[in-house]
Order: C-alpha cells, then structure tokens, then sequence
C-alpha cells in the first residue's frame, strides 16, 4: 500500500534568543515552524527527511530564497518543531507559502505563512541581515535609507556629517546652529541707548534703542554695523517684526510704527 504523508501547520513563531545572551545581541531571521505529520491518516512517530521550501504563490510561483533540507526530524505523535531561516530578504511584505517535502514526497497543499514571520518587516519598513533599514525601499544602502520625503519637528545635532544640504540652509548657517545650541555665549556686541526689541531678517539683527529712539542694524556674521545705522524712529521703539522684506517698528509713545526697508 502506497504511503500518503500529510501535514498542516500547528503553530509560527520567531525563534527567541537565549536569556544568556547580551542585550544587544540581534534576534536574527529565524522563526520556529511547528506541524503536524500524518502517515496513511495517521499521526507519525519517528523520524523524517523534510524540505522547506519559500514560494511567492499557493501554487506554482517562484521560489524565494534556497530550499532548508533537514536530515532525521523527530516526530512525536504526529507534533514535530523546526527552525527555518530564509533571510529577511525573503519577506518583503509581500503573501509568501512554504512547501514541505517530506523523503520524496511534496505535500500540498502549500502552508500560508501569516503574521509572525512578518514581524521581521513591518509594513513599509525593512531591516536586512547586515541590520541596515530601510523605509519605503528593500535595498538600504547605509543605516538608515529612506526613499520618500522626511519630515521632522526638531534637528538634533550640529549637522557636520550633512551633505547635499540645500543653499536655503548652508553649511555656514549650520554652524551658527550649532555654536547658538551648544556655547551660551559666543560674543557680545555694544550697543547704544536702552536696547529692547530685536529682528532677524536672514541677514541682519536689528534692535530697537528705547533710550535714544533709534534703531540699529548689525550683520548677523560679525556684529559689524551697517551702513546708515542708527536710524532714528519714533519715541519709545520697542517691539520689532520682519515681514519678508521690511522691518516694522512699534513706537510705544507716539502711538505709531515705523517702516525700514531691509
């Protein structure tokens, strides 16, 4: 009588390091694949020869990866355990079907692999076996590699390994960041009257004098004055705003602003 093998899965799960091992030791790409094995509709007791292969479809389809061959896997009771590792390569977000081969045998129909061996990628994040991430791309070309857009709320750090930054935001100007962030003064600069407010306007600093009723302009870079500094306002300058191309002036006690061009 011709033996007929048949097996379906029990159990997937990823394979947990030992406790022993270093906190910093990575979890790797294996995962635990535990089934049943039926011989003539019986639960099998013994050993076997298996295969496991990785398929992209229930049937037919391409291979992923090498087929895993396994050489006297215990079976007890029909309950046998195995650790399979295909790369993470292999799971790219996409359905994948493992295929068992059991002496000559392969059975069908092939297993779905849902849910734990996916949580070596997660959704549109890929981590590859050298531990380099990917966002939006399956081949990460340094740490971390995303292909798309960042957007941020905060820049932590003073840009020295930046490259390919924008002349919006330069090398130089990165550096002033950095100084600003890190050293609480760098220099000061005297100025006349009573100062109060202050303006940016990418260039300059401008700052009011509530005790002589003028303004001043100093470049940014150096603290040099610049030429026609002061400019006289009216009485009590005090809050200042830039508007992309003007400095507006609020003069406290004539109840009025003044407009400078930048």
């Amino acid at each position: 009588m011709k033996t007929t093998w048949t097996t379906i899965a029990v159990a997937i799960s990823l394979a947990v390091a030992p406790a022993t091992l270093s906190a910093q030791t990575p979890l790797g790409t294996a995962f635990t694949y535990q089934g049943q094995l039926r011989e003539s509709g019986v639960r099998f007791t013994g050993t076997a020869d298996m295969d496991f292969a990785l398929f992209d479809a229930a049937s037919v389809g391409n291979q992923v990866g090498s087929t895993i061959m396994l050489v006297a896997v215990a079976v007890t009771d029909g309950v046998f355990t195995v650790e399979l590792d295909f790369g993470a390569s292999a799971f790219n977000g996409d359905a994948r079907w493992l295929e068992i081969t059991v002496g000559i045998e392969t059975l069908s129909p092939r297993q779905a692999l849902n849910g734990t061996p996916y949580a070596l990628q997660t959704r549109n994040l890929f981590v590859d076996e050298a531990g380099q991430v990917g966002i939006g791309t399956t081949t990460p070309a340094s740490e971390l590699d995303v292909a798309g857009t960042v957007t941020a709320t905060a820049f932590v750090g003073d840009g020295s390994g930046l490259t390919g930054v924008s002349r919006a935001v330069s090398r130089e100007s990165l550096d002033r960041i950095a100084l600003l962030r890190w050293d609480p003064i760098i220099r000061s600069f005297p100025v006349a009257g009573f100062p109060f407010g202050v303006a940016f306007d990418g260039a300059n600093i401008w700052m009011s004098n509530v005790g002589n009723d003028t303004v001043i302009k100093l470049r940014a870079s150096d603290g040099v004055e610049q030429p026609g500094s002061p400019f006289t306002v009216g009485d009590g300058p005090l809050g200042m705003a830039f508007d992309g191309a003007n400095i507006w002036v609020v003069n406290l006690f004539d109840h009025n602003v003044t407009k400078l061009r930048a």
